[in-house]
Protein backbone atom coordinates (compact mmCIF):
# COMPACT_ATOMS: atom_id res chain seq x y z
CA UNK A 1 0.00 0.00 0.00
CA UNK A 2 3.22 2.17 0.39
CA UNK A 3 4.03 2.33 -2.91
CA UNK A 4 0.17 3.53 -4.05
CA UNK A 5 -0.31 6.30 -1.10
CA UNK A 6 3.61 7.85 -2.33
CA UNK A 7 2.43 7.85 -6.28
CA UNK A 8 -0.70 9.62 -5.00
CA UNK A 9 0.54 12.02 -2.93
CA UNK A 10 2.89 12.88 -5.87
CA UNK A 11 -0.02 13.20 -8.20
CA UNK A 12 -2.22 15.32 -6.09
CA UNK A 13 0.80 17.40 -5.65
CA UNK A 14 1.59 18.30 -9.21
CA UNK A 15 -2.18 18.65 -9.07
CA UNK A 16 -1.56 21.48 -6.94
CA UNK A 17 1.15 22.55 -8.40
CA UNK A 18 -0.26 23.10 -12.09
CA UNK A 19 -3.53 24.90 -10.58
CA UNK A 20 -1.39 27.38 -8.63
CA UNK A 21 0.42 27.92 -11.54
CA UNK A 22 -2.79 28.21 -13.86
CA UNK A 23 -4.18 30.67 -11.40
CA UNK A 24 -0.73 33.29 -11.05
CA UNK A 25 -1.36 36.11 -13.57
CA UNK A 26 2.79 36.44 -12.97
CA UNK A 27 3.74 32.84 -14.20
CA UNK A 28 1.01 34.15 -17.01
CA UNK A 29 3.70 36.73 -18.17
CA UNK A 30 6.60 34.25 -17.86
CA UNK A 31 4.91 31.33 -20.27
CA UNK A 32 2.12 32.73 -22.32
CA UNK A 33 1.43 31.02 -25.56
CA UNK A 34 1.77 33.60 -28.05
CA UNK A 35 -1.43 33.89 -29.74
CA UNK A 36 -2.10 35.57 -33.43
CA UNK A 37 -5.74 36.73 -34.41
CA UNK A 38 -6.63 35.60 -37.96
CA UNK A 39 -6.16 38.18 -40.51
CA UNK A 40 -3.41 39.44 -39.23
CA UNK A 41 0.38 39.84 -40.26
CA UNK A 42 3.35 39.01 -37.58
CA UNK A 43 6.09 41.53 -37.41
CA UNK A 44 8.38 40.72 -34.40
CA UNK A 45 10.34 42.40 -31.83
CA UNK A 46 13.82 40.76 -32.02
CA UNK A 47 16.94 41.90 -31.13
CA UNK A 48 18.31 45.45 -30.24
CA UNK A 49 20.81 46.45 -33.09
CA UNK A 50 22.90 47.44 -30.00
CA UNK A 51 22.47 50.75 -30.59
CA UNK A 52 20.79 53.67 -28.22
CA UNK A 53 19.14 56.64 -29.59
CA UNK A 54 20.85 60.68 -29.31
CA UNK A 55 17.73 62.37 -29.72
CA UNK A 56 14.77 63.25 -32.12
CA UNK A 57 14.30 67.11 -32.84
CA UNK A 58 14.72 70.08 -34.82
CA UNK A 59 17.16 72.99 -35.81
CA UNK A 60 15.88 75.77 -33.28
CA UNK A 61 17.59 79.17 -33.94
CA UNK A 62 18.32 82.33 -32.28
CA UNK A 63 16.37 83.92 -35.52
CA UNK A 64 12.85 83.34 -33.98
CA UNK A 65 13.32 85.67 -31.16
CA UNK A 66 15.33 88.14 -33.42
CA UNK A 67 13.78 91.61 -33.90
CA UNK A 68 12.73 90.99 -37.17
CA UNK A 69 10.37 88.65 -36.35
CA UNK A 70 8.45 90.45 -33.66
CA UNK A 71 7.58 88.02 -30.93
CA UNK A 72 5.94 89.58 -28.25
CA UNK A 73 5.83 87.32 -24.56
CA UNK A 74 2.73 85.43 -25.77
CA UNK A 75 4.53 84.62 -29.20
CA UNK A 76 7.48 83.49 -27.45
CA UNK A 77 5.22 81.40 -25.17
CA UNK A 78 4.00 79.72 -27.85
CA UNK A 79 7.17 78.54 -28.92
CA UNK A 80 8.03 77.46 -25.36
CA UNK A 81 4.59 75.74 -25.13
CA UNK A 82 4.85 73.58 -28.14
CA UNK A 83 8.54 72.61 -27.45
CA UNK A 84 7.19 71.24 -23.87
CA UNK A 85 4.45 69.38 -25.28
CA UNK A 86 6.76 67.69 -27.41
CA UNK A 87 9.21 66.94 -25.15
CA UNK A 88 11.75 68.19 -27.67
CA UNK A 89 15.03 65.92 -27.11
CA UNK A 90 17.67 67.82 -29.25
CA UNK A 91 18.05 70.54 -31.28
CA UNK A 92 21.19 72.32 -33.64
CA UNK A 93 21.59 76.03 -33.45
CA UNK A 94 23.50 77.96 -36.12
CA UNK A 95 26.03 80.26 -34.63
CA UNK A 96 29.38 82.36 -35.97
CA UNK A 97 31.59 84.65 -34.13
CA UNK A 98 30.61 88.23 -35.12
CA UNK A 99 28.15 87.01 -32.29
CA UNK A 100 30.35 87.70 -29.68
CA UNK A 101 33.60 88.36 -31.21
CA UNK A 102 32.94 91.86 -33.08
CA UNK A 103 36.54 92.30 -33.76
CA UNK A 104 39.46 90.35 -33.58
CA UNK A 105 40.59 89.84 -29.25
CA UNK A 106 44.06 90.32 -29.75
CA UNK A 107 46.57 89.57 -32.25
CA UNK A 108 47.68 86.29 -30.69
CA UNK A 109 45.50 83.36 -31.78
CA UNK A 110 47.31 81.34 -28.83
CA UNK A 111 45.95 83.26 -26.08
CA UNK A 112 42.05 85.19 -25.91
CA UNK A 113 41.34 88.14 -24.96
CA UNK A 114 37.87 87.92 -22.45
CA UNK A 115 38.12 91.36 -21.42
CA UNK A 116 39.34 92.81 -24.82
CA UNK A 117 37.18 96.07 -26.35
CA UNK A 118 36.20 93.48 -29.42
CA UNK A 119 34.57 90.75 -27.34
CA UNK A 120 31.21 91.16 -25.87
CA UNK A 121 28.88 88.13 -24.74
CA UNK A 122 26.68 89.97 -23.05
CA UNK A 123 26.04 91.57 -27.01
CA UNK A 124 22.11 91.38 -27.78
CA UNK A 125 23.42 88.46 -30.04
CA UNK A 126 24.22 86.30 -27.42
CA UNK A 127 21.15 87.09 -25.06
CA UNK A 128 19.27 86.06 -28.08
CA UNK A 129 21.13 82.63 -27.72
CA UNK A 130 21.21 82.81 -23.62
CA UNK A 131 17.11 82.88 -23.98
CA UNK A 132 17.32 79.62 -26.16
CA UNK A 133 19.73 78.03 -23.88
CA UNK A 134 17.97 78.73 -20.56
CA UNK A 135 14.68 76.91 -22.12
CA UNK A 136 16.48 74.09 -23.07
CA UNK A 137 18.66 73.68 -20.35
CA UNK A 138 15.21 73.83 -18.07
CA UNK A 139 13.91 70.79 -20.29
CA UNK A 140 16.51 68.59 -21.14
CA UNK A 141 17.02 69.26 -24.59
CA UNK A 142 20.31 68.53 -26.22
CA UNK A 143 22.03 71.10 -28.57
CA UNK A 144 24.25 70.82 -30.99
CA UNK A 145 25.78 74.68 -31.10
CA UNK A 146 27.15 74.79 -34.76
CA UNK A 147 29.37 77.51 -36.35
CA UNK A 148 27.83 77.83 -39.76
CA UNK A 149 31.38 79.82 -40.71
CA UNK A 150 31.91 83.10 -40.77
CA UNK A 151 29.27 85.46 -41.18
CA UNK A 152 30.21 88.05 -44.28
CA UNK A 153 26.16 89.42 -43.94
CA UNK A 154 26.35 90.11 -40.16
CA UNK A 155 24.24 93.20 -39.08
CA UNK A 156 24.37 93.38 -35.37
CA UNK A 157 21.37 94.87 -34.30
CA UNK A 158 22.98 97.57 -31.78
CA UNK A 159 24.40 99.13 -35.34
CA UNK A 160 27.50 98.60 -34.74
CA UNK A 161 29.48 95.87 -36.84
CA UNK A 162 28.63 95.25 -40.48
CA UNK A 163 30.29 92.56 -41.97
CA UNK A 164 33.23 89.65 -40.71
CA UNK A 165 36.63 90.82 -39.48
CA UNK A 166 37.73 87.44 -40.16
CA UNK A 167 35.42 86.45 -43.17
CA UNK A 168 35.43 89.18 -44.91
CA UNK A 169 31.86 91.68 -46.12
CA UNK A 170 29.51 90.25 -48.46
CA UNK A 171 30.11 92.32 -52.03
CA UNK A 172 33.59 92.97 -51.52
CA UNK A 173 36.69 91.83 -52.42
CA UNK A 174 34.68 88.96 -54.41
CA UNK A 175 32.72 87.48 -51.47
CA UNK A 176 29.71 86.29 -52.34
CA UNK A 177 28.44 84.02 -49.96
CA UNK A 178 26.65 85.18 -46.99
CA UNK A 179 28.82 82.69 -44.87
CA UNK A 180 32.80 82.04 -45.68
CA UNK A 181 35.92 80.50 -44.12
CA UNK A 182 38.05 82.14 -42.09
CA UNK A 183 40.26 84.23 -44.80
CA UNK A 184 41.61 87.50 -43.09
CA UNK A 185 44.24 88.48 -40.48
CA UNK A 186 47.63 86.80 -40.29
CA UNK A 187 46.34 83.26 -38.94
CA UNK A 188 42.68 82.70 -40.34
CA UNK A 189 42.30 79.26 -38.95
CA UNK A 190 43.82 79.87 -35.68
CA UNK A 191 42.01 82.69 -35.00
CA UNK A 192 38.49 80.77 -35.92
CA UNK A 193 39.68 77.70 -33.72
CA UNK A 194 40.26 80.10 -30.90
CA UNK A 195 36.85 81.92 -31.04
CA UNK A 196 35.42 79.03 -31.18
CA UNK A 197 36.71 77.27 -28.29
CA UNK A 198 37.00 80.41 -26.04
CA UNK A 199 32.99 80.73 -26.44
CA UNK A 200 32.66 77.15 -25.59
CA UNK A 201 34.75 77.56 -22.62
CA UNK A 202 32.74 80.71 -21.80
CA UNK A 203 29.39 78.70 -22.05
CA UNK A 204 30.01 75.52 -20.32
CA UNK A 205 32.72 77.38 -17.13
CA UNK A 206 31.54 80.43 -16.57
CA UNK A 207 27.44 80.12 -17.91
CA UNK A 208 27.39 76.74 -16.33
CA UNK A 209 25.04 75.71 -19.84
CA UNK A 210 24.52 71.63 -19.33
CA UNK A 211 22.96 70.99 -22.37
CA UNK A 212 25.39 71.79 -24.66
CA UNK A 213 25.71 68.38 -26.26
CA UNK A 214 28.13 68.43 -29.25
CA UNK A 215 29.49 71.03 -31.24
CA UNK A 216 29.89 70.94 -34.89
CA UNK A 217 31.68 73.13 -37.62
CA UNK A 218 31.43 74.61 -41.03
CA UNK A 219 28.25 71.93 -41.61
CA UNK A 220 27.82 71.33 -45.33
CA UNK A 221 31.66 71.83 -45.42
CA UNK A 222 31.58 71.38 -49.37
CA UNK A 223 29.80 74.53 -49.65
CA UNK A 224 31.50 76.85 -47.63
CA UNK A 225 35.26 75.77 -46.86
CA UNK A 226 36.54 73.88 -50.03
CA UNK A 227 39.76 73.41 -48.57
CA UNK A 228 39.80 69.81 -46.64
CA UNK A 229 42.97 70.56 -45.01
CA UNK A 230 42.40 74.17 -44.01
CA UNK A 231 39.07 72.37 -42.29
CA UNK A 232 41.14 69.57 -40.46
CA UNK A 233 43.98 72.35 -38.97
CA UNK A 234 40.91 73.90 -37.78
CA UNK A 235 38.83 71.23 -36.41
CA UNK A 236 42.38 69.99 -34.84
CA UNK A 237 43.03 72.93 -32.98
CA UNK A 238 39.77 73.63 -31.77
CA UNK A 239 40.16 69.98 -30.12
CA UNK A 240 43.84 71.31 -28.94
CA UNK A 241 42.15 74.43 -27.30
CA UNK A 242 39.51 72.85 -25.45
CA UNK A 243 42.14 70.22 -24.23
CA UNK A 244 43.69 73.73 -23.10
CA UNK A 245 40.47 74.36 -21.18
CA UNK A 246 39.58 71.15 -19.95
CA UNK A 247 36.41 70.99 -21.43
CA UNK A 248 36.98 68.39 -24.31
CA UNK A 249 35.45 65.58 -22.70
CA UNK A 250 32.42 67.91 -22.06
CA UNK A 251 31.21 68.15 -25.18
CA UNK A 252 31.17 65.88 -28.80
CA UNK A 253 32.64 66.96 -31.99
CA UNK A 254 29.82 66.10 -34.76
CA UNK A 255 30.36 66.48 -38.43
CA UNK A 256 30.38 66.84 -41.15
CA UNK A 257 26.45 67.38 -41.73
CA UNK A 258 27.47 66.48 -45.73
CA UNK A 259 24.58 66.56 -48.57
CA UNK A 260 26.34 64.57 -51.05
CA UNK A 261 24.68 61.44 -49.95
CA UNK A 262 27.24 59.10 -51.39
CA UNK A 263 28.87 57.26 -48.53
CA UNK A 264 32.57 56.78 -50.96
CA UNK A 265 32.61 60.54 -50.46
CA UNK A 266 31.78 60.84 -47.06
CA UNK A 267 34.05 58.10 -45.65
CA UNK A 268 36.93 59.48 -48.15
CA UNK A 269 36.68 62.85 -47.80
CA UNK A 270 35.96 62.78 -44.00
CA UNK A 271 35.33 60.21 -41.70
CA UNK A 272 38.94 58.92 -42.71
CA UNK A 273 40.38 62.27 -42.81
CA UNK A 274 38.51 63.95 -39.61
CA UNK A 275 38.61 62.66 -35.95
CA UNK A 276 34.85 63.27 -35.68
CA UNK A 277 33.16 61.56 -32.10
CA UNK A 278 29.67 61.20 -33.86
CA UNK A 279 29.23 61.32 -37.61
CA UNK A 280 25.97 63.52 -39.12
CA UNK A 281 24.33 64.12 -42.59
CA UNK A 282 22.31 66.53 -43.95
CA UNK A 283 19.33 64.36 -45.89
CA UNK A 284 16.79 65.95 -48.38
CA UNK A 285 17.24 62.81 -50.40
CA UNK A 286 14.04 61.49 -50.71
CA UNK A 287 10.54 62.46 -51.61
CA UNK A 288 7.11 61.27 -50.24
CA UNK A 289 7.00 58.56 -52.95
CA UNK A 290 9.99 57.07 -51.73
CA UNK A 291 10.20 53.51 -50.79
CA UNK A 292 10.59 51.99 -47.55
CA UNK A 293 13.38 49.40 -48.94
CA UNK A 294 15.32 52.65 -50.51
CA UNK A 295 15.04 54.49 -47.74
CA UNK A 296 16.49 51.77 -45.37
CA UNK A 297 19.23 50.38 -47.84
CA UNK A 298 20.26 54.65 -47.80
CA UNK A 299 20.79 54.05 -43.75
CA UNK A 300 22.08 51.00 -43.48
CA UNK A 301 25.25 51.57 -45.80
CA UNK A 302 25.88 55.30 -43.80
CA UNK A 303 25.90 53.75 -40.47
CA UNK A 304 27.95 51.03 -41.91
CA UNK A 305 31.00 53.22 -42.92
CA UNK A 306 30.39 54.96 -39.24
CA UNK A 307 30.77 51.65 -37.66
CA UNK A 308 34.37 51.05 -39.29
CA UNK A 309 34.85 54.32 -36.98
CA UNK A 310 33.48 53.28 -34.34
CA UNK A 311 31.04 56.28 -34.47
CA UNK A 312 27.27 57.13 -34.08
CA UNK A 313 25.36 57.99 -37.35
CA UNK A 314 22.95 60.94 -37.18
CA UNK A 315 21.00 63.30 -39.45
CA UNK A 316 21.71 66.56 -38.55
CA UNK A 317 18.88 68.11 -40.45
CA UNK A 318 16.61 66.64 -43.03
CA UNK A 319 12.97 67.08 -44.96
CA UNK A 320 12.01 66.13 -48.53
CA UNK A 321 13.73 67.12 -51.66
CA UNK A 322 10.74 69.21 -52.64
CA UNK A 323 12.44 72.41 -52.51
CA UNK A 324 10.83 75.54 -54.24
CA UNK A 325 13.29 78.09 -52.93
CA UNK A 326 16.12 77.37 -49.70
CA UNK A 327 13.09 78.41 -47.35
CA UNK A 328 10.04 76.61 -49.10
CA UNK A 329 8.41 73.47 -50.16
CA UNK A 330 5.52 72.37 -52.41
CA UNK A 331 4.69 69.88 -49.83
CA UNK A 332 5.23 71.62 -46.15
CA UNK A 333 1.54 72.17 -45.22
CA UNK A 334 0.52 68.55 -46.77
CA UNK A 335 -0.50 65.54 -44.92
CA UNK A 336 1.62 63.68 -47.51
CA UNK A 337 5.02 65.18 -45.95
CA UNK A 338 3.97 64.22 -42.12
CA UNK A 339 3.49 60.75 -42.96
CA UNK A 340 6.55 60.58 -44.76
CA UNK A 341 8.45 62.01 -41.62
CA UNK A 342 7.23 59.19 -39.86
CA UNK A 343 8.25 57.21 -42.26
CA UNK A 344 11.77 58.34 -42.89
CA UNK A 345 12.68 57.90 -39.29
CA UNK A 346 11.13 54.68 -38.79
CA UNK A 347 13.61 53.54 -41.83
CA UNK A 348 16.52 55.32 -40.49
CA UNK A 349 16.47 54.08 -37.58
CA UNK A 350 15.91 50.51 -38.26
CA UNK A 351 19.13 51.09 -40.80
CA UNK A 352 21.37 52.43 -38.06
CA UNK A 353 20.59 55.92 -37.31
CA UNK A 354 20.50 57.05 -33.74
CA UNK A 355 19.59 60.34 -33.74
CA UNK A 356 17.16 62.21 -36.37
CA UNK A 357 16.42 66.77 -36.57
CA UNK A 358 13.84 68.31 -38.54
CA UNK A 359 14.39 71.46 -40.23
CA UNK A 360 13.02 73.68 -38.65
CA UNK A 361 11.00 74.03 -35.18
CA UNK A 362 8.62 76.92 -36.48
CA UNK A 363 8.05 79.54 -39.31
CA UNK A 364 10.01 82.26 -38.78
CA UNK A 365 11.73 85.17 -40.82
CA UNK A 366 15.35 84.20 -41.62
CA UNK A 367 17.61 86.93 -42.73
CA UNK A 368 14.16 88.70 -44.06
CA UNK A 369 13.09 85.74 -45.89
CA UNK A 370 9.99 84.00 -44.22
CA UNK A 371 11.46 80.41 -43.48
CA UNK A 372 8.31 78.26 -44.59
CA UNK A 373 9.70 74.71 -43.54
CA UNK A 374 8.85 74.73 -39.73
CA UNK A 375 6.18 72.04 -37.86
CA UNK A 376 4.00 75.39 -37.72
CA UNK A 377 3.11 78.60 -38.90
CA UNK A 378 4.63 82.05 -38.19
CA UNK A 379 2.01 84.32 -35.99
CA UNK A 380 0.06 86.05 -38.50
CA UNK A 381 -1.24 82.21 -39.09
CA UNK A 382 -2.14 82.51 -36.08
CA UNK A 383 0.71 79.62 -35.09
CA UNK A 384 -1.39 76.76 -36.60
CA UNK A 385 -0.18 73.42 -36.88
CA UNK A 386 0.95 71.86 -39.90
CA UNK A 387 0.90 67.97 -40.63
CA UNK A 388 3.76 67.50 -39.57
CA UNK A 389 3.38 68.69 -36.78
CA UNK A 390 1.41 65.87 -35.38
CA UNK A 391 3.51 63.05 -36.77
CA UNK A 392 6.96 64.71 -35.55
CA UNK A 393 5.60 65.76 -31.83
CA UNK A 394 4.30 61.99 -31.95
CA UNK A 395 7.79 60.98 -32.31
CA UNK A 396 9.47 62.94 -29.72
CA UNK A 397 6.82 62.22 -27.04
CA UNK A 398 7.19 58.49 -27.11
CA UNK A 399 10.63 58.44 -27.16
CA UNK A 400 13.24 59.06 -25.07
CA UNK A 401 17.18 60.16 -25.65
CA UNK A 402 19.14 56.77 -25.06
CA UNK A 403 16.33 54.45 -25.66
CA UNK A 404 17.28 50.91 -27.02
CA UNK A 405 16.98 50.33 -30.40
CA UNK A 406 14.80 47.31 -31.79
CA UNK A 407 14.65 47.65 -35.68
CA UNK A 408 11.17 45.16 -36.46
CA UNK A 409 11.53 43.82 -40.45
CA UNK A 410 8.36 43.52 -42.54
CA UNK A 411 6.91 42.35 -45.75
CA UNK A 412 3.63 43.64 -45.28
CA UNK A 413 2.90 45.94 -48.39
CA UNK A 414 3.29 49.29 -47.50
CA UNK A 415 4.03 49.06 -43.56
CA UNK A 416 7.17 49.59 -41.68
CA UNK A 417 8.07 49.43 -38.15
CA UNK A 418 10.12 50.01 -35.19
CA UNK A 419 10.75 49.59 -31.44
CA UNK A 420 12.19 51.67 -28.54
CA UNK A 421 13.05 50.07 -24.78
CA UNK A 422 13.44 53.71 -23.20
CA UNK A 423 15.43 54.05 -20.19
CA UNK A 424 12.76 53.70 -17.74
CA UNK A 425 11.83 50.24 -18.98
CA UNK A 426 8.68 51.38 -20.98
CA UNK A 427 8.08 50.41 -24.55
CA UNK A 428 7.22 52.23 -27.67
CA UNK A 429 6.23 50.88 -31.08
CA UNK A 430 6.29 52.94 -34.19
CA UNK A 431 4.21 51.92 -37.52
CA UNK A 432 3.38 53.31 -40.75
CA UNK A 433 1.14 52.25 -43.81
CA UNK A 434 1.55 53.93 -46.87
CA UNK A 435 -0.56 51.84 -48.86
CA UNK A 436 -3.73 52.17 -49.97
CA UNK A 437 -5.37 49.34 -48.28
CA UNK A 438 -5.93 48.71 -44.71
CA UNK A 439 -3.61 46.73 -43.16
CA UNK A 440 -3.94 43.92 -40.06
CA UNK A 441 -0.10 43.13 -37.89
CA UNK A 442 0.14 41.99 -34.72
CA UNK A 443 3.94 43.20 -33.09
CA UNK A 444 5.04 40.11 -31.48
CA UNK A 445 7.43 41.00 -28.64
CA UNK A 446 8.62 37.52 -26.67
CA UNK A 447 10.91 39.34 -24.02
CA UNK A 448 10.29 38.99 -20.54
CA UNK A 449 10.19 42.74 -19.92
CA UNK A 450 7.71 43.29 -22.88
CA UNK A 451 4.38 45.42 -21.85
CA UNK A 452 1.22 44.32 -21.33
CA UNK A 453 -0.98 47.43 -22.28
CA UNK A 454 -0.29 49.97 -24.98
CA UNK A 455 -2.17 53.18 -25.81
CA UNK A 456 -2.62 54.07 -28.80
CA UNK A 457 -2.30 56.96 -31.06
CA UNK A 458 -3.22 57.17 -34.55
CA UNK A 459 -3.12 59.65 -37.18
CA UNK A 460 -4.65 59.84 -40.35
CA UNK A 461 -5.60 62.42 -42.71
CA UNK A 462 -9.06 62.94 -41.75
CA UNK A 463 -8.13 62.58 -38.13
CA UNK A 464 -6.45 66.09 -37.66
CA UNK A 465 -7.46 68.88 -35.99
CA UNK A 466 -8.94 70.91 -39.01
CA UNK A 467 -8.73 74.50 -36.54
CA UNK A 468 -4.70 73.76 -36.89
CA UNK A 469 -4.74 73.44 -33.32
CA UNK A 470 -0.99 72.94 -31.43
CA UNK A 471 -1.49 69.92 -29.46
CA UNK A 472 -0.86 66.52 -29.58
CA UNK A 473 -2.96 63.45 -30.57
CA UNK A 474 -4.88 61.97 -28.49
CA UNK A 475 -4.92 58.79 -27.57
CA UNK A 476 -7.72 56.35 -29.27
CA UNK A 477 -7.79 53.86 -26.79
CA UNK A 478 -5.87 50.97 -25.36
CA UNK A 479 -3.97 48.04 -27.10
CA UNK A 480 -3.22 44.49 -24.71
CA UNK A 481 -0.40 42.74 -25.48
CA UNK A 482 -1.02 40.07 -23.05
CA UNK A 483 -0.36 36.82 -25.24
CA UNK A 484 2.82 38.71 -26.40
CA UNK A 485 1.46 40.42 -30.15
CA UNK A 486 -0.42 43.84 -29.80
CA UNK A 487 -2.91 43.87 -32.81
CA UNK A 488 -3.30 47.01 -34.59
CA UNK A 489 -5.24 47.83 -37.56
CA UNK A 490 -3.53 50.54 -40.09
CA UNK A 491 -5.24 52.58 -42.01
CA UNK A 492 -4.82 53.41 -45.39
CA UNK A 493 -2.09 56.04 -45.48
CA UNK A 494 -1.65 56.27 -41.45
CA UNK A 495 0.65 56.34 -38.28
CA UNK A 496 0.04 54.89 -35.31
CA UNK A 497 2.12 55.12 -32.21
CA UNK A 498 1.78 52.81 -29.13
CA UNK A 499 3.74 53.19 -26.32
CA UNK A 500 3.13 52.74 -22.03
CA UNK A 501 5.50 55.50 -21.97
CA UNK A 502 3.48 58.00 -18.93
Amino acid sequence: MKPFKTCLCLALAAAFVFCAAACDGGNEKENPVTVIEEGYSRLDVKQSNGRKTEGFGTQFDTCIVEKQNGLNDADWKVQIDALEKMQLQSVRIRFYPEMYERGNDNNDPESFDYDSPNVDFDSIEMNYLYKLLDVFEKNGVKVDLSWYGCRTTFQSEDGKINGSWLGGTFGQDGILGWMNAPVLTDHPDEEFAESVAACLNYLINTKKYTCLYEYSLFPEPEGVIHDMAKYKRICEKVTANLQKYGIADKILFSGPADYNNNTETYESKYLSYIDYQKATSSVYAFKNESSDAEMLAFAEAYAAVCDKYGLSWGIAESGTSNFLTAVTNSDSDTYERALFMARFLINMVNGGCTNIKYFVFSDCYYDGNLNELGLFRFKHEDWKAKPVWYSWSLITRYTEFGSDIFPIGSDVEGVCATAFKLPDGSWTYLLANSSKKTQKVAIVNEREDRPETLAQYRMTGSSLPEDGALELIAKTGDVSAKNRAAHVTLAPNSFVVLSDKQ
